[in-house]
């Protein structure tokens, strides 16, 4: 990967960071494909930690999810979830994105759709949640 190349200039300041960031490195699935779809895409995204322009698609799933995230960790600590709160943040979070009107319109009614259905479905389940996400990691846990 540290192989120069005529035509890609690099500094050796550069070299020096991706060098010092590939030391304590974990590849995740995520960034595998992502080296393997572009290196450089990966270099920019991965390594240099560019900032991420979503599209309305990736947009909505990180507003979902974080919605669901908040949910969940309200039902672990037992404190009791409205649906009028979920709606409403997840609109909160969704007007701060970079969208545009009709993307924001019909993003605004997948989502109120989405969680309402949730909401109803997994609302009075016993079933109890103990983690939103585990993240492995650190723990240094290899699969063969």
């Amino acid at each position: 990967m540290l192989v120069p190349n005529k035509l890609i200039h690099t500094s050796s300041e550069e070299i020096d960071y991706i060098q010092d960031f590939l030391e304590n490195y974990k590849l995740s699935p995520t960034d595998l494909n992502s080296f393997l779809e572009d290196p450089f895409i990966f270099l920019q995204n991965v390594v240099y930690k560019y900032p991420f322009t979503g599209n309305e698609f990736t947009i909505f799933g990180n507003v979902y999810h974080k919605v669901l995230e908040e949910f969940s960790n309200k039902k672990i600590n037992k404190t009791p979830i409205e649906l009028d709160q979920m709606l409403e943040r997840f609109q909160a979070l969704l007007s701060s994105q970079l969208l545009t009107a009709e993307e924001k319109l019909r993003l605004t009614k997948k989502g109120i759709d989405g969680l309402t259905g949730y909401f109803e479905n997994f609302q009075d389940t016993s079933e109890e949640v103990l983690e939103v996400e585990y993240n492995f990691r650190p723990k240094n846990i290899v699969f063969d």
